[in-house]
């Protein structure tokens, strides 16, 4: 049987803002199956982590891979056919959550999606109520619009999903509700940035520390 490749393959990554370089040579590789956290300090760069890989973000210099295939502005639209992408801060607009739902299942990227009844139970499962979907985006929090969308990634089933911070706007009962979802879901990568501290993070397998460069 031919190798499989890595799920996620980050080489000699490379990134700046300005004058401030946030990473130099920068290396990961994320294997099939695998929920890696990305641990560091405040502003060490690891949402800018998520955001390249999931192609909003291009680097300076190096490159990353996505089931071995080379991100490059030629691909990326393939690419995130085959992932999820949840950042810390959604905004979905003046509009109920199931307008903005019902705009994502009209994707032609989201056309095989499983019924509606699955995205109710993700929801159920991330301790938000059914009527959610009749609320405005006005009318929530930051952790209950990023739960919707994380909801959203599960129900779709990826095979990849990069999740930015989404214990930060929660309090204790709902982060322990949400990381336990997360320990629960099988056959997906996961690239997981998150401030909560390690030992708690039962959902993932190994941890990878991120430190700003002097």
């Amino acid at each position: 049987m031919p190798d499989i490749p890595p799920k996620i393959h980050i080489a000699n990554f490379s990134l700046r803002f300005g004058q401030r370089r946030l990473f130099e040579n920068f290396s990961l590789t994320v294997h099939t199956g695998e929920k890696v956290l990305l641990a560091g300090p405040s502003g060490c760069g690891k949402s800018s982590i998520l955001a390249s890989v999931a192609g909003f973000l291009q680097p300076d210099e190096g490159t990353i891979r996505v089931d071995g295939e080379v991100l490059t502005p030629a691909t990326v639209w393939t690419i995130r056919r085959r992932l999820a992408y949840v950042p810390q801060t959604i905004d979905f607009g003046d509009r109920t959550v199931q307008a903005w739902v019902d705009e994502a299942l009209a994707f032609r990227n989201n056309s095989g999606a499983p019924s509606i009844e699955g995205l109710v139970e993700e929801l159920s499962a991330l301790g938000l109520r059914n009527d959610i979907l009749a609320r405005r985006s006005s009318d929530m929090s930051g952790g209950e619009r990023q739960r919707v969308a994380l909801a959203l990634g599960l129900f779709l089933k990826r095979p990849l999903l990069l999740v930015d911070e989404p214990s930060s706007a929660l309090d204790a009962a709902a982060a322990r509700a949400l990381f336990q979802r997360l320990e629960r879901v099988s056959g997906m990568t996961m690239l997981l940035v998150s401030h909560e501290h390690p030992e708690r993070l039962t959902c993932v397998d190994r941890m990878v520390k991120v430190g700003e460069i002097e």
